[in-house]
């Protein structure tokens, strides 16, 4: 079940037991919405050096990117950059997180999405991809995408505790990484 904002409002401010809190630092009331909160995009993002063929045999890919900090993204026709978001999440473990690309941004040809597990800590990385022929600038800040929220019918028996855990800033892929 999807929870509404008066579910993710009280995840987010009342007390709750050991791994059952929902955390989102910045908390910002305004970008509670009525079934998700929005997430604003932070200044740092990963770009590609250039283009590249990737394999699998040990790919080193944040070798292959650029990391930059800057407050306008410009995003030219086809582009893929990684970004995150301004907030921190803690995931409880009873809650699970999809990440969808604001329909405002789909509408001018911005897109992404992503998937939160259960008790799981950090920023989020965005994968943005303009999907358009414009060239579409973007600044850091904005409402970029939104987190929508679902409960699980049980806890899992493993929570989150994956490459990615705590991450701070965009990540690459970890995908052949040992």
């Amino acid at each position: 079940m999807v929870l509404a904002d008066r579910d993710i409002r009280t995840a987010v401010h009342e007390e709750h037991p050991a791994n059952h809190q929902l955390v989102i630092k910045p908390w910002r009331e305004e970008n509670l919405q009525p079934s998700g909160y929005d997430l604003t995009l932070s200044d740092e993002f990963l770009l590609w050096k250039y283009p590249c063929i990737i394999t699998p045999n040990g790919a080193d890919i944040e070798s292959l990117m650029e990391r930059v900090t800057q407050h306008w993204l410009t995003l030219n026709p086809g582009d893929f950059v990684l970004g995150c978001s301004r907030e921190y999440i803690e995931m409880p473990i009873d809650l699970c997180g999809e990440v969808h690309m604001r329909s405002s941004m789909w509408r001018l040809g911005i897109g992404g999405s992503g998937y939160i597990d259960p008790g799981f800590k950090g920023q989020i990385t965005l994968e943005i991809k303009n999907h358009s022929q414009n060239t579409i600038m973007i600044s850091s800040g904005e409402r970029i995408a939104q987190i929508v929220f679902e409960n699980l019918c049980c806890e899992p028996e493993k929570p989150y505790q994956g490459r990615y855990l705590g991450q701070r800033g965009p990540q690459p892929s970890r995908l052949w990484s040992k």
